[in-house]
């Protein structure tokens, strides 16, 4: 049976204009720096480095990665994002590189870049094991990827504003995003997939990825803005490995680095 495909979206323009009326890029700079710290633990950033990025948006991080000099690229599925995104460059002085296409089936190169990132993205991409994979191949031996994405068993979830809702079965949270937002929302803006840390690294490895780092490798417990007691436990699990491992099970988020 053939797979089913994501399509590209055309979205209304002038919705983003709406939206990010007020969007600032300086807004996004600490949290850009605080990304960069974490790739700098295992990968060294220079303006050789090239960095490409999956699901870019309204374009911010690339606009911030080409202020800091560096070589960077995109791609992103919804044609109005690459519009904005470019549109929003322009402003700061300069030219963006966006691809139109899903990372699931569009080859983005063979050993190419150093550094990749997903912020966010990977819940919504249908066939993701494909677009790891093609992730995999894009990048250059001892290259690196930054995977940031859903948990399904997040005491909050950080996708829908909903108690326990990754907990859901896939079907249910497509009815309740349906019956919230209208069919539209399967097109974009849909979590086709809520990940767990055990799943992921599992894949990672078959894949063909030599380390995979969890957040208690490169985080550590001031990062989160979150209660004491919270903190407490993280500086615990960073000690005992089954503290460590329930941990993970509910996290906010899934946050990986992967060394190829």
């Amino acid at each position: 049976m053939e797979k089913r495909k994501m399509n590209y979206v055309e979205e209304n323009i002038k919705d983003y204009d709406r939206i990010f009326k007020d969007f600032k890029i300086e807004k996004k700079e600490k949290e850009v720096e605080d990304i960069f710290d974490i790739i700098k633990k295992y990968k060294k950033i220079n303006k050789k480095t090239k960095l490409f990025e999956i699901g870019t948006g309204n374009g911010w991080f690339l606009i911030i990665c080409k202020q800091k000099g560096l070589n960077c690229k995109g791609i992103d599925i919804v044609k109005s994002n690459i519009k904005f995104a470019k549109k929003l460059g322009r402003e700061y002085g300069h030219d963006l590189e966006i691809k139109l296409g899903s990372i699931e089936d569009s080859e983005i190169g063979e050993n190419k870049y150093d550094i990749i990132v997903a912020l966010s993205v990977f819940e919504h991409v249908l066939n993701w094991k494909e677009g790891i994979r093609n992730i995999y191949n894009a990048l250059k031996k001892e290259g690196l990827f930054l995977f940031l994405s859903t948990n399904k068993f997040a005491l909050k979830s950080e996708e829908y504003d909903f108690p326990f809702y990754g907990w859901l079965p896939d079907k249910m949270r497509y009815k309740l995003r349906i019956s919230k937002q209208g069919p539209k929302i399967m097109r974009c803006g849909i979590d086709f997939n809520q990940f767990t840390y055990p799943k992921l690294i599992k894949i990672f490895n078959k894949i063909g990825f030599k380390t995979i780092y969890t957040p208690f490798e490169f985080l550590e417990a001031e990062n989160f803005n979150s209660s004491i007691i919270y903190k407490i436990a993280f500086i615990l699990g960073k000690k005992f490995k089954l503290l460590r491992y329930i941990i993970l099970q509910f996290m906010p988020l899934t946050y990986l680095v992967s060394i190829k």
